[in-house]
């Protein structure tokens, strides 16, 4: 019978996969600190023989996640026979987090198949396994005919190797190359230097205000060293505090050395307009609230003239939670300006 000619039994079917779905989440959520139950684990592998690829790739996620080693010879038996080559790529995955002994010589034959997500699946289940394994695979797929397949290959390469994979990157890179995926952005955060992080700058700009790309290179920069924190700061700035991109770029800084966030952001006080001034605040008092921060905020808001009262407030609450006590007078002045006003 045709599911089209069965509205009800759709229904009835859409439904059991959504209950499925969260029972396993629900599991997993539930034992987070313990692993999942052994009714658990016998309802993944249970799972993997289902004709529907949404809960086989569910089982594969929770027995990779949880490296379930008695799972193994299911999960290779799905990844020699799956359906598509994107389930048999994340059940070869799934295989090297359960299991790792093997999978490798397995992984490397997939970088030559002639599918180019088998081959991405192949470069993904190889840098699980170590650099020792996967750098051969991915330098040598840096020429891969595929644009998503070399870019997977360049990010990878650039995390253990950045000055041999920046030709690459910069090739592929180039504003007159086209799109650049979210692999290539991390190849650039990767490689680190003053060229790919200019390049990352340009990008940005490149994109539109408010839009996902912008985002993805905030994002990105979470790969890249300590030598990114200005260019990181400066492009959470430009973000106003209730956007995605600045709450990505605030948590990211936040994990950064507080030497080098200081330095950064005492630097963009002295140069950045008056536009992202508010947003500079905040981000300052939420990630590095330092009394020498807070006086250098205080001096910034005192030498610039008529600024529009939502970047004043701004300042005054980014102050008010760095130290109230500390910037009373600044307080009295601002609210005394605003009343004659």
């Amino acid at each position: 019978m045709e599911r089209s000619a069965f509205p009800v039994c759709a229904l009835v079917r859409k439904a059991t996969l959504l209950l499925a779905a969260f029972l396993g989440l629900s599991s997993v959520s539930l034992a987070e600190e313990s692993g999942p139950s052994p009714l658990q684990v016998h309802r993944w592998i249970r799972q993997l023989s289902d004709d529907d690829w949404i809960l086989q790739a569910e089982a594969l996620h929770g027995l990779g996640k949880w490296k379930v080693e008695e799972a193994a010879p299911e999960i290779e038996r799905l990844f020699r026979n799956g359906k598509s080559a994107w389930l048999r790529g994340r059940a070869m995955r799934a295989m090297a987090l359960a299991r790792g002994e093997g999978v490798a010589a397995i992984a490397r034959s997939a970088a030559e198949d002639e599918d180019p997500v088998l081959r991405r699946a192949a470069l993904e289940t190889l840098d699980l396994l170590g650099v020792e394994v996967s750098a051969p695979v991915a330098e040598k797929l840096l020429a891969d005919e595929n644009l998503s397949v070399r870019s997977l290959a360049a990010s990878l390469y650039a995390r253990h190797f950045p000055d041999k994979a920046w030709p690459v990157v910069d090739g592929l890179t180039k504003p007159e190359a086209g799109p650049v995926s979210g692999d290539l952005l991390r190849a650039l955060a990767h490689v680190g230097s003053e060229d790919a992080l200019d390049r990352l700058e340009t990008l940005f700009d490149g994109g539109e205000e408010g839009g996902r790309f912008r985002r993805s290179v905030v994002e990105a920069l979470s790969v890249a060293d300590d030598r990114a924190v200005p260019l990181l700061t400066r492009l959470t700035a430009r973000h106003a505090p209730q956007e995605a991109a600045f709450r990505v770029g605030r948590e990211l800084l936040g994990e950064r050395d507080q030497a080098a966030l200081s330095k950064a952001l005492l630097e963009l006080l002295d140069v950045a307009s008056s536009a992202h001034l508010g947003n500079l605040a905040t981000l300052a008092a939420e990630v590095c609230p330092t009394s020498e921060l807070g006086d250098a905020l205080a001096r910034a808001w005192t030498v610039r003239d008529n600024l529009p009262p939502p970047i004043v407030r701004a300042g005054m609450a980014a102050l008010g939670k760095i130290d109230a006590s500390r910037y009373e007078t600044f307080f009295t002045e601002r609210l005394t300006a605003e009343d004659d006003e």
